[in-house]
Formats: C-alpha cells, sequence, structure tokens
C-alpha cells in the first residue's frame, strides 16, 4: 500500500466512523467525521502529486471510499437527524435516497470523463463539498434551532439543490495547480483549519455558499462569451 492510499483508507475509516457516531445519535462526532474524511479526501491527492505515484487500482478505491463517506454517512445523517419520525413511514423517507444517488452518479461520471480532462474545473459540484455544506446546515440548525419547524423543508431544497448542482454540468474551479501555487494552497488550508475550529458551521456555509456562486456565476459568463 503506497502512500496516498493509505490517506484514502483513512478517509473510508473516517466515513465508517461517521456512520457509527450517526447511530449513536452524535451529532457532533459524525460532524467532525465526515469533516476528517473530507481532509483526507484532499491530502491523498496531494500526495500522489507529490510522490508521483498512480495506480489502475488507486482511483476507484477513492471512488468507492467517496461513496461510503460523502454519499452514505451523509444520506444516514439526514435520515437519523431529520427523516426519522419514531418508525412512522414518511414520504421524506426518499431524500436519502435521492442525494446518495446524486453523489454515485456525480462519482461514476468522473470516473469516465477521467481527472487529466478536469484540471481546471470540475463538472458539477464536488461530493465531499455538497457532503459538508448539508452536514453543517443541519447541524447548525440543530445546535441553535432544535425545534426549527420548517427543517424537513428547509433540508429537502438544500438537497434537492445539492444533486442537481452534482449533477450539473456547471464548472466549479479546482484547487490544483503549480509547485508555487501548492504551496499557497498549504497556507490557505492551515487558515481554513483556523477559521474552522472557531466558526465551524457557519464559516463553512459561509464559504461553500460562495464557491457555489462563484461557479454558476462564471459559468454564465462563459457560457454569454462563447456565444
Amino acid at each position: 500500500m503506497n502512500v496516498p492510499t493509505l490517506f484514502t483508507f483513512l478517509n473510508l475509516f473516517s466515513g465508517f466512523m461517521a456512520i457509527i457516531s450517526i447511530s449513536e445519535m452524535k451529532i457532533d462526532s459524525a460532524f467532525w467525521y465526515i469533516i476528517f474524511s473530507a481532509i483526507f479526501d484532499f491530502v491523498d491527492g496531494k500526495m500522489a502529486r507529490l510522490f508521483r505515484t498512480s495506480s489502475k487500482l488507486g482511483p476507484h478505491i477513492d471512488s468507492l471510499a467517496d461513496v461510503v463517506s460523502f454519499g452514505v454517512a451523509p444520506a444516514f445523517f439526514v435520515y437519523n437527524f431529520v427523516v426519522f419520525q419514531g418508525g412512522r413511514f414518511s414520504p421524506f423517507y426518499l431524500l436519502p435516497f435521492v442525494y446518495l444517488s446524486a453523489v454515485v452518479m456525480r462519482l461514476a461520471r468522473f470516473n469516465v470523463i477521467g481527472e487529466n480532462s478536469q484540471k481546471e474545473f470540475y463538472y458539477g459540484l464536488s461530493s465531499p463539498i455538497s457532503a459538508i455544506f448539508i452536514t453543517s446546515v443541519i447541524s447548525l440548525l440543530n445546535r441553535f434551532s432544535p425545534s426549527f419547524v420548517l427543517l424537513r423543508e428547509v433540508v429537502t431544497a438544500v438537497i434537492l439543490f445539492l444533486s442537481f448542482l452534482m449533477l450539473s454540468k456547471i464548472e466549479f474551479p479546482v484547487f490544483k495547480g503549480s509547485k508555487r501555487t501548492e504551496k499557497l494552497q498549504i497556507l490557505y488550508f492551515v487558515l481554513v483549519l483556523i477559521l474552522l475550529i472557531f466558526l465551524r458551521y457557519i464559516f463553512l456555509i459561509a464559504a461553500i455558499s460562495l464557491y457555489i456562486i462563484f461557479g454558476i456565476l462564471s459559468s454564465l459568463f462563459k457560457k454569454e462569451a462563447d456565444e
């Protein structure tokens, strides 16, 4: 097992632990495990470029780990903290499956298109960003307004929007580049961690919202320029 694959399995382990935490109704622990999964997913790509290691097996392991960490775990997160109503069936039961299906389709499309074709931008919102966003929204509402009346309605709208963005052809920027850019990214990464520790959900929701808006506007302006 090479170094990048080790981080991929750390991503998978964190996703697995997130599911365990959700089953035990530990919302904060589940949130942080999903964050750790995203961090390990980010680092494994950095390690692959740093050590210049690549294999045919690596991308498939990475995608399968992502399905667990950013598909199954967030879907279960939504089910336990939003959908479940004391055992009574609800139409909202389909909501986590809709999200999971969008993640699987997003990852499958990424593999078909290939990473080399997506060096400057991704087609559709990435699954880690989607997972962090939806878990941040639910965690924020649960912490500051646990009896929020429209919780399910708000989460439904967010999930449908995220699912649309993941399956869309909107171009979202990729944080990759030259060695000089890589060094700047490390500084950004440290800054993000500091802000995450102090501001947590509010920072993540605000940062990802700006990222989504930027991607949508950039794609619209590019489309108009091409026409």
